[in-house]
């Protein structure tokens, strides 16, 4: 029976010891979400940074469809206008540049 009676004195030696290991937890835990945090910031950057490499290849893939429409549709034009004739000849040359 005497090992079952706790005296007060070794009941706040327990309490010490209770609250000296939670405070090793607590200073563990906050640690580690400190460590989460910063974590988390790099992968925030990594995402930011593939983002804007991701839109930089997009508008460049826009910018180069829409030259390769031009070109196409400027091919279409000159194949669509035909030649001058001889007789027209060129619009701007004056008869006294012209020699036979």
């Amino acid at each position: 029976m005497a090992e079952e009676k706790q005296t007060v004195a070794g009941a706040y030696a327990k309490l010490d010891s209770h609250e000296r290991e939670c405070a090793l937890r607590y200073e563990a835990l906050g640690l580690g979400i400190a460590h989460l945090a910063t974590e988390q910031e790099s992968i925030k950057d990594g995402i930011r940074a593939g983002l804007k490499i991701l839109a930089a290849i997009a508008i460049s893939l826009i910018g180069w469809l829409a030259l390769q429409v031009y070109e196409l549709n400027r091919a279409d034009a000159m194949r669509s206008t035909p030649p001058p004739t001889q007789s027209e000849g060129p619009a701007n040359v004056s008869a006294t540049t012209v020699r036979r």
